[in-house]
């Protein structure tokens, strides 16, 4: 155990030295150690349990990513799949398995050591500036009252035919893995300050939607598989998932669904159809920040300016009154349901 701590003590002293991040102590939670984490005495012993069972696994990927055998990552995972811990052993098994055949660990490294705190500003994001101009979203708008991490993404306004026809399946599969990468340092750095599992708050902007783009089966492929990974490896992870600006179909659907979906996901959904509902949900979920002002003539999203050279005013309104905080960010419809009750690669396994 001393030796795995100094390995791992070791392996953050090395990338400080290669990125030159201070800003690391503050953001890994060494194995063993919850840094301040709330969590029941079930929970801590459950984790104590599952990291006893799992030590050769994650001894493996220690010395690359210490992390993994924290607190923090081992908690997502056993309260995805309901303080069962030989079920949460099992999905930890294929996580790790998926994440060394597809090198995800390479990947945090390269987060890492390029680290910044704007997401589209790391150099080691592989055809950077095509996602960027395709991929209307931004990770890192704001931190909500609890500590929750929010970032907005403009669904409506993305050419998804032309996104899917310049990129292959492997290059999105390794761009949303280079976006998660990010997004975990960046939850386990929130989990650490506030003492609570930091999750996401996701936005997305529905305005200019069409059904031409909404049906493209190239991306509805490619982002299933997306969402079967979000599963797979990052769970628990999303806290509140706000849908904006929706077509007036969308809340007929949405009501035939509901009743047939898992309760814990329909608490995760809230649906602003108007300017009304989003400047009443903003003041009520953010409070006033500088990140979005508002205005009597109305209130516009990042859809309306997702052309502007500085995305960084992409949310930007005008108000005589006062400035609201917009939370906002929701990267897919990826972590909304209750985690499957065996990955789909499992499964295929099995029945084989």
């Amino acid at each position: 155990r001393d030796s795995a701590r100094g390995s791992d003590i070791e392996a953050e002293g090395n990338l400080k030295l290669r990125g030159g991040l201070g800003y690391l102590s503050n953001l890994m939670v060494l194995p063993g150690h919850s840094g301040g984490l709330q969590m029941s005495k079930v929970e801590a012993a459950g984790v104590k349990e599952i990291r006893r069972q799992l030590r050769e696994d994650l001894r493996k990927v220690s010395k690359t990513n210490p992390e993994m055998s924290s607190d923090e990552r081992i908690l997502r995972f056993f309260r995805s799949y309901k303080h069962d811990v030989e079920r949460t052993v099992e999905r930890m098994r294929d996580m790790l398995d998926w994440r060394w055949k597809q090198g995800t660990d390479q990947i945090r490294e390269l987060v890492v050591k390029h680290w910044q705190d704007d997401f589209w500003q790391m150099r080691c994001i592989p055809r950077r500036d095509f996602f960027r101009k395709m991929y209307l979203i931004e990770p890192n708008y704001a931190v909500d009252s609890n500590g929750d991490l929010v970032s907005v993404e403009c669904t409506g306004r993305i050419d998804i035919r032309a996104f899917m026809h310049g990129v292959t399946e492997h290059e999105v599969i390794r761009f949303w893995c280079f976006l998660m990468e990010w997004n975990m340092i960046k939850l386990a750095q929130l989990t650490r300050t506030h003492g609570r599992l930091a999750r996401m708050v996701q936005i997305k902007d529905m305005d200019g939607l069409s059904l031409w783009q909404s049906t493209c089966k190239v991306g509805m492929q490619r982002f299933g598989k997306i969402n079967w990974m979000l599963h797979l490896v990052y769970p628990e992870t999303l806290s509140r998932l706000v849908v904006t600006n929706v077509p007036g179909v969308f809340g007929a659907i949405w009501n035939l669904f509901k009743p047939v979906l898992p309760e814990r996901t329909v608490k995760k959904i809230e649906i602003w159809p108007g300017k009304k509902e989003v400047q009443e949900g903003l003041k009520k979920l953010v409070g006033e920040t500088d990140i979005l002002t508002m205005q009597a003539s109305g209130l516009f999203l990042f859809s309306d300016v997702a052309a502007a050279t500085d995305r960084r005013r992409l949310i930007r309104i005008t108000t005589g009154v006062f400035g609201l905080g917009l939370i906002v960010s929701l990267a897919t419809n990826n972590f909304l349901s209750l985690p499957p009750s065996a990955s789909l690669e499992s499964e295929s396994k099995r029945k084989r």
